[in-house]
C-alpha cells in the first residue's frame, strides 16, 4: 500500500518569508498592468510618430515615459509603505516584457502602415 503524505501547511504571519501573498498579488498586478501598457504606449508612439513625423525618438520617448508614469503611478497608490530594500523591484518589475512587446507591437503597426 502506498502512502501519500500530508501536505504541511503554510507559515503564516511573521514567519512566513519573502514577499507575503498581498505583495505577491500586488507585483503580478503590476505586472500585467505594465504589460498592458506596452501596448498602449505602442499604439501612442505609432500615433505620435504619424501625426508629428520626424524620426523614431519621438516614439521611443512616448515608450519611456509611459513606463516612468506607471512606476510611479504603482509606487504611489500600491507600493505606499514598502521597505527601501524592495523599491528596485517596483521599478524592475515587467520591465523586460514591456520593453519586447511595446517594440513588438510599435514594429507589426509600422509595417502594416495603420
Amino acid at each position: 500500500m502506498v502512502r501519500i503524505a500530508a501536505p504541511t501547511p503554510e507559515p503564516s504571519g511573521k514567519d512566513r518569508r519573502g514577499l507575503g501573498a498581498s505583495s505577491a498579488s500586488a507585483f503580478n498586478k503590476l505586472y500585467w498592468t505594465r504589460i498592458s501598457l506596452g501596448v498602449f504606449a505602442a499604439f501612442a508612439a505609432e500615433g505620435v510618430f504619424r501625426i508629428v513625423g520626424g524620426d523614431y525618438t519621438n516614439g521611443l520617448l512616448v515608450g519611456v515615459l509611459v513606463y516612468f508614469a506607471s512606476y510611479y503611478l504603482a509606487r504611489y497608490t500600491w507600493f505606499r509603505n514598502v521597505e527601501p530594500e524592495k523599491v528596485s523591484k517596483v521599478y524592475s518589475t515587467g520591465i523586460g516584457g514591456y520593453v519586447m512587446l511595446f517594440l513588438f507591437v510599435w514594429i507589426l503597426l509600422f509595417t502594416l502602415g495603420v
